[in-house]
């Protein structure tokens, strides 16, 4: 999997700007409403009203899109589009030199490295064998904890205000909106999203990152952990509240009896069928809990969940030798290419 950073928006409640040339007022100020002053540039320009901006897209000269309000100053940039089309990095290195360049040339003044975090893209991609439409159904059988579902023609978003998940067909946005060509095919992408300071720096749910400083001083193996995390633990499990939790008290009693016999887990598991009870379950996370609410340890629990993730792999690669894609393969597919 190709993993790195993508969207980063940073902030600062204190700033300088030189002068207000070039720079374009936001909307939002209403007629017949005096405009609140919230600053001065260095040449004695009034700031006030809602703020100016400066886009990067529209500027063409600027690494990030720069925005100044009452609330400070926000910057939008994106990592790895500032070296590349669409390979991902985690090597933060470039991005201070070159928010400065767009500082000297803007003359705005802040304190860069301890701008506080205020949206952190991490994300992965990988090219797979069938089409990313292809796994559409799979998309809308996953339920993320406390996050809204939202199907696009080209992908899914699981969000909320807090926290977000996107899978998307790369290769074509990449040819239909960037026109890049010679994209790669069958490109997915997987974007996991965290808002707000506080959220993006919890140790535990977050990426317990802060400021531009902690992002940049991030191992890269820490970012990764967190966003694998994030998907195991909130995108690839079992919805909660749903009717899987009465089928899971049953499935727990009937199995408890196929247990009390020597090896008849594997029968319990060959009249269910491995795939039908995947999809039931949503996922391997909920059949662990089986084996351990049954009274497996944690490590033959872990043993024969590994021996069944290995005969759906198989699965999977005998389906795809038919033509054959299911659900439960679509879905380990996914699992796979952005946990594994």
């Amino acid at each position: 999997m190709n993993f790195g950073v993508d969207m980063v928006y940073i902030s600062s409640p204190e700033f300088r700007v030189g002068n207000l040339e070039g720079w374009s007022i936001k909307s939002g100020n209403k007629v017949g409403q005096d405009s609140e002053p919230f600053g001065i540039s260095k040449e004695g320009q009034i700031l006030e009203g809602t703020g100016y901006y400066r886009n990067r897209s529209k500027d063409g000269i600027l690494n990030a899109s720069w925005n100044l309000s009452k609330k400070g100053c926000l910057v939008q940039f994106n990592p790895s589009t500032l070296l590349h089309d669409y390979e991902l990095t985690a090597n933060l290195e470039h991005v201070v030199p070159m928010l400065q360049s767009d500082m000297k040339l803007l003359g705005v003044d802040m304190d860069l490295k301890g701008a506080r975090l205020a949206r952190l893209d991490l994300t992965g991609q990988r090219i797979l064998e069938s089409p990313c439409s292809s796994f559409a159904p799979a998309f809308t059988s996953l339920s993320a904890k406390r996050m809204k579902g939202v199907k696009y023609p080209d992908g899914f978003e699981f969000s909320n205000r807090s926290r977000g998940v996107v899978f998307y067909d790369k290769s074509l946005q990449l040819e239909t909106v960037k026109a890049v060509k010679n994209a790669p095919r069958n490109l997915l992408r997987c974007e996991a999203r965290w808002m707000k300071n506080r959220v993006i720096g919890h140790e535990g749910n977050g990426v317990g990152v802060s400021s531009l400083l902690d992002l940049i001083e991030a191992p890269e193996e820490h970012l990764k952990a967190k966003y694998k995390g994030f998907l195991e633990r909130d995108v690839f499990k079992v919805a909660e509240g749903s009717q899987l939790a009465f089928s899971f008290k049953n499935h727990l009693q009937t199995f408890k009896t196929f247990k009390e016999t020597t090896g008849g887990w594997k029968e319990y598991f060959m009249m269910n069928g491995l795939e039908n009870l995947l999809e039931e379950f949503g996922g391997f996370d909920q059949i662990e809990q089986l084996f351990l609410c049954s009274g497996f340890s944690m490590k033959q629990a872990g043993r024969n969940i590994k021996m069944l993730q290995n005969l759906i792999q198989k699965k999977s690669f005998i389906d795809s030798s038919k033509g054959v894609e299911t659900l439960a393969s679509s879905i380990d597919t996914l699992r796979q290419a952005f946990t594994a």
